[in-house]
This record gives structure tokens, C-alpha cells and sequence, in this order.
């Protein structure tokens, strides 16, 4: 989890933040105290492998992905934020990708 959050660029309680847990449990999985639950490292996952993209950005790393081997599972519109997720799979890995599309107004 430390090297997540180092890649991420984000202090333990910037992360525990978006992890949804306090930063005491994010100090916990860092010094080996305890384990992450399966959903957590999933949600750390997703952050990692998380890009914001405009519309124009996003036909070039759609293109990308399937030449490395991902294959898109689903297509989520977002109103209110006025953009699309689109969430990959890693057929190599298993690892999910998540591309955030802002659609230009």
C-alpha cells in the first residue's frame, strides 16, 4: 500500500481519504501491523489505474488498451459530473483500469 500511495503522489491522509478509512488504519497496512481486506486493495487498484481523459484522449488509449491485452467491461455515464467511466480488464493481469472520459460541452 505504500508504494501505492507513493505513486499516487499523496500523504497517508490524503489516501486514507480516498480509501474511505483514517489515516491510523493506512499507518497499519504501511508498517505490516495489519493486512489490507480484499476490497481495499481493490479500491487502491483502482485509483492507481484510474486516467482522466478528454474525449479527444480517449479513442488513442482505448486503442492502447486493446492492444495490450485489455478488454472493456462496462460503460458507466455520469450526468452530474458530466463525463463517462469506462472500466477495463487487464486479461494478462486481471488488474481493472478505469478511464474517466469528460465529455466537451
Amino acid at each position: 500500500m505504500k508504494q501505492t500511495r507513493k505513486q499516487l503522489g499523496l500523504t497517508q491522509e490524503a489516501f486514507a481519504r480516498k480509501m474511505k478509512v483514517s489515516r491510523s488504519t493506512v499507518a497499519s497496512w504501511e508498517s505490516g501491523s495489519r493486512n489490507p481486506s480484499p476490497r481495499s486493495k481493490e479500491r487502491a487498484g483502482l485509483l492507481l489505474n484510474r486516467r482522466i481523459l478528454n474525449e479527444s484522449e480517449y479513442i488513442e488509449e482505448h486503442l492502447k488498451l486493446a492492444e495490450a491485452g485489455c478488454m472493456l467491461m462496462s460503460e458507466i455515464n455520469i450526468p452530474n459530473d458530466n463525463c463517462v467511466r469506462y472500466y477495463y480488464e487487464d486479461l494478462h493481469t486481471n488488474e481493472c483500469r478505469v478511464l474517466i472520459v469528460r465529455k466537451e460541452v
